[in-house]
């Protein structure tokens, strides 16, 4: 899948917060003289991508890809999230969403597949090691639903079957395998982001609807773990980040897709990225963004570009998901987190 692609290595210093969103490392002291437009020290921070890098090396290379460090200085505390992680990322031109989403699905089965082909004495001493309050195999789970296609369903649709479940009070697999009542803290609307709930809801849903109705109740009485891999695709553009291509039809949705699977939730992030420089400008002017720290990046589009798209994927979390650990922290030697950098 990686074969053909050019491998890059782009800065982890840059003045460009790819996702926006203002979560970023400082670098201190400010020693590169930029300015901004109103003269003004430009803060230098560490990359929480490279995909704005990868955007521009495509014009001469076509296909892309990194796997290095980004950072990210988010207030989150839980077992699926660290401030420094292993990003494996991707950018290919002239490609549709579908194509996009076909070769991401391709990677996974791909690389989970080698993992468990190769390295099955290494799962087994895992397993044996560790507390089961630590780990719990994934292999037959990932196995079953790594033989299926993976599940492609719209945002907009997905939010639809949430409060279809809740209000019909339907029932599906717990956590100990019993059925259980579909209930959320929260019900989702079509501009909200899904929650941790609402991402094992779907997963598990299509999970219990891929086993035949006549097998689900042994299925169950096996204990066996059910759980699909998901791609929500046609996000809202406005709770996505300001680089992902408008849909034409008015809608508000972005030609983007996160790919939701058993225990770890999402695991990819990508888009077909907005190539016309009037609809990307038009879009940070909306948002009340500064141009300077991306400048270079509009000016790509004015300069000729090509339709083109590229995914992220946390590296550390398909580790997690490999080895059936509980916490992103225990496939990291030395990890750094919200409040935790001792090392």
């Amino acid at each position: 899948v990686i074969a053909k692609v050019q491998l890059t290595d782009p800065n982890i210093m840059t003045i460009s917060d790819c996702e926006g969103a203002g979560e970023t490392f400082t670098v201190q002291p400010t020693m590169f003289g930029n300015k901004d437009a109103e003269g003004n020290d430009q803060p230098v921070a560490l990359t929480v991508s490279s995909q704005l890098p990868l955007e521009a090396a495509i014009c001469g290379f076509r296909q892309v890809y990194t796997c290095q460090k980004s950072f990210r200085a988010e207030k989150s505390d839980t077992n699926k999230h660290l401030a420094e992680f292993l990003h494996v990322e991707y950018e290919g031109a002239f490609i549709d969403l579908d194509r996009l989403i076909n070769q991401a699905e391709r990677f996974v089965k791909y690389v989970v597949k080698y993992a468990f082909e190769r390295c099955g004495d290494d799962f087994a001493f895992l397993e044996s090691r560790m507390a089961p309050t630590d780990t719990k195999s994934s292999r037959a789970l990932l196995t079953e639903a790594l033989d299926r296609p993976f599940v492609r369903v719209k945002h907009r649709d997905a939010i639809d079957l949430i409060r279809k479940l809740v209000k019909e009070k339907a029932k599906l697999p717990g956590d100990d395998g019993k059925l259980k009542r579909v209930k959320v803290k929260e019900l989702p609307g079509y501009e909200d982001d899904l929650s941790s709930e609402h991402e094992k809801l779907l997963v598990t849903y299509y999970g219990y609807m891929a086993v035949p109705e006549d097998q689900r109740e042994q299925h169950l009485a096996d204990k066996k773990e059910v759980g699909a891999f998901v791609f929500v695709t046609h996000w809202p553009l406005k709770i996505k980040s300001f680089y992902m291509a408008q849909t034409d039809d008015g809608s508000g949705e972005c030609l983007s897709f996160d790919l939701l699977c058993p225990r770890v939730g999402e695991l990819f992030g990508g888009s077909m990225r907005e190539w016309r420089f009037d609809k990307l400008d038009a879009e940070v002017q909306r948002r009340g963004m500064d141009v300077s720290p991306i400048q270079w990046f509009l000016d790509l589009r004015k300069s000729g570009s090509c339709p083109h798209g590229g995914w992220g994927m946390g590296f550390d979390r398909l580790c997690m998901l490999v080895c059936g650990v509980q916490s992103v922290r225990d496939v990291v030697p030395f990890p750094v987190y919200y409040m935790h950098c001792p090392y």
